[in-house]
């Protein structure tokens, strides 16, 4: 958090203190989205930057109306550095979905879709893999459809059984994805940036949990990445068993990636040995 120094007018001036929030990552769930959505409409309408400071400090409405122009705009300039989108929450903030659900014209109950856990901690491998293809061909060429299919992967509807095992949405099939993906068409596309943004925040983690795996701070190079696809390592770690990989492919994401950090730590490790004792060899 930070403090904002502002004056309001009076016999003699008033000088106030507000706080307002320095990284994406202190926000609470009732900034994080408002705070997506006012910065996604400055885009077209630069004015809608004002409603910052309104969502991301402690500054009442009363005050920030009788700021001068001058100060309301300097109060705005401090939160600029959310335009970065750097220190992005590993929280997870948007819980649920809701989407209107029209049968024959008739609106029934809202249908709720449910996210995942913070820092990923239930998605398993399989999911993680097809969120990261989704997420690439989105980057690649901008197709709203694919940004879609990333949101339609995470959130699912919620399991029918009690027993929730850490993860109140069902199990994840990939065959129900596209026709989720028609769903998640009519949500609003800011909260479709924002669950984009969640998930960078929270996979931007793994490089610190898993190093060997990654070679710096960006989950998308090192090792992981570099060498071959998520779904190659795979194959490799189960010496190329389709009934392995299918079992596997159904673990846990965090479980699959502290065993291949291992093994990559292991491979790392061997290299090393081979090439001490070939250095050895060399000077006989």
């Amino acid at each position: 958090m930070f403090s904002i120094q502002y004056k309001l007018a009076g016999n003699p001036p008033i000088q106030k203190t507000a706080w307002g929030v320095e990284k994406w990552s202190e926000m609470n769930e009732q900034q994080f989205l408002p705070a997506v959505r006012a910065i996604l409409m400055s885009v077209e309408n630069p004015a809608a930057r004002y409603m910052l400071p309104l969502i991301c400090s402690n500054i009442s409405k009363e005050d920030y109306r009788r700021l001068s122009h001058v100060q309301s705009a300097q109060v705005m300039a401090a939160f600029d550095h959310l335009l970065e989108y750097k220190d992005l929450p590993t929280k997870w903030m948007i819980p649920k979905l809701e989407i209107a659900h029209i049968i024959e014209n008739k609106y029934l109950p809202m249908q709720a879709l449910y996210g995942p856990a913070d820092k990923l901690k239930n998605l398993v491998f399989e999911e993680f893999m097809y969120a990261e293809s989704m997420i690439e061909k989105f980057k690649k060429d901008n197709n709203t459809h694919f940004l879609d299919q990333f949101v339609a992967i995470l959130y699912r509807p919620k399991k029918r059984d009690k027993n929730l095992h850490g993860d109140v949405r069902e199990a994840f099939n990939r065959h129900s994805v596209e026709e989720r993906t028609k769903k998640i068409e009519k949500i609003d596309k800011a909260s479709k940036v924002a669950i984009h943004l969640n998930y960078l925040g929270c996979k931007a983690l793994l490089p610190k949990l898993y190093p060997a795996l990654f070679s710096d701070s960006d989950p998308n190079a090192g090792a992981a990445r570099s060498s071959f696809t998520w779904l190659d390592m795979a194959y490799r770690f189960v010496n190329h068993q389709p009934t392995e990989l299918e079992t596997f492919k159904k673990l846990n994401l965090h479980e699959v990636l502290a065993s291949l950090n291992l093994k990559v730590k292991d491979d790392q490790a061997l290299k090393a040995e081979i090439d001490a004792m070939r250095r050895k060899h060399s000077k006989k």
